[in-house]
Parts: structure tokens; C-alpha cells; sequence
């Protein structure tokens, strides 16, 4: 989930992928620069979150693309 406080989007992954095709999320322009938090959550998994995530606007006003990689726990 990605979410601040006028923004907030999720997705649900089926299946299990190993990298370089590991499930990944892509909010296209629906995220407008700004700043957010990110949560993971997985059954099995103690929840991962990341606050003050910077998306900053790049070239003609459109976000440039930002990596996260959740380290998940047991």
C-alpha cells in the first residue's frame, strides 16, 4: 500500500516471482510528487513500512521512478 494524506493506492500479488521479476508496484502518474508511506504486508510476514518516501517531480511535471526493496521477516 502506498498512501499520504490525499493518496492512497494497493495492490494484491498472486503467485511468487524471484528477482529480476519479483512482484513490483507501479502507480504510473496516479502519484503526484509528494510524500508517502509504503507498507508490505505478506501472511506469514511481519508487516514492512517506510515513511517519508520523497516522489519528487522530474521532467514535464512527471515523477521519475523510485525503488524500495522490502526486506521481509518472519
Amino acid at each position: 500500500m502506498v498512501h499520504s494524506a490525499v493518496f492512497q493506492d494497493s495492490v494484491v500479488l498472486a503467485g511468487e516471482a524471484t528477482p529480476p521479476l519479483a512482484p513490483y508496484m507501479v502507480t504510473e502518474d496516479r502519484a503526484k510528487a509528494g510524500t508517502y508511506s509504503v507498507t508490505v504486508r505478506k501472511p506469514g510476514y511481519r508487516d514492512w513500512q517506510v515513511n517519508d518516501v520523497i516522489l519528487r517531480a522530474g521532467r514535464c511535471g512527471v515523477a521519475g521512478p523510485t525503488l524500495l526493496t522490502a526486506n521481509l521477516q518472519r
